[in-house]
């Protein structure tokens, strides 16, 4: 991981610093900076992604830190940042492996995903969601795999029946 200071918005920072600074400390969350990442947050904000919903700074840092326990993320790369008024697009991908998994399947999975991000003036997130598709990593388990890769066939093979 790069060497990016998680320190959340200082007072008179310039909005457009404050965007590209949070842009560059999103994915570079560990264990110990788990509070640095959650100051980027404002007190009530809500943070939403396929698989939670949070309200809260606590619960958005309680979140991010119970995931750490399965993941560790071992890079993460800002392919563009697109600010739009107060918000933020940010495409990125993130390479975390699953902790204790022993299969070298699992030693790095990269998602591909999109946060968009709503901020207050301070350039603290009032609201992130984000986006991303699971697939990429169910795909490396074997059983998830097969059973996909059966469903798949068994739907080229009904399409390829209704064609003329």
């Amino acid at each position: 991981m790069q060497g990016v200071s998680l320190a959340s918005p200082k007072p008179g920072l310039k909005l457009q610093d404050s965007k590209q600074a949070l842009a560059r400390a999103l994915g570079n969350i560990t264990p110990d900076t788990i509070d640095e990442f959650a100051a980027w947050y404002a007190p009530n904000a809500r943070f939403v992604d396929p698989e939670a919903q949070k309200q809260g700074r606590e619960q958005i840092a309680a979140y991010f830190k119970e995931m750490l326990n399965f993941i560790e993320v071992e890079d993460t790369r800002i392919n563009k940042v697109l600010p739009d008024g107060a918000s933020l697009v940010v495409f990125w991908d993130s390479y975390i492996s699953l902790k204790g998994q022993p299969l070298d399947e699992f030693k790095s999975v990269r998602y591909e995903m999109i946060s968009v991000l709503e901020l207050d003036e301070q350039g603290k997130i009032i609201h992130r969601k984000d986006y991303f598709d699971q697939l990429s990593l169910y795909q490396k388990v074997p059983q998830f795999k097969e059973k996909l890769n059966m469903m798949l066939e068994s739907y080229i093979s009904a399409g390829s029946a209704d064609a003329p």
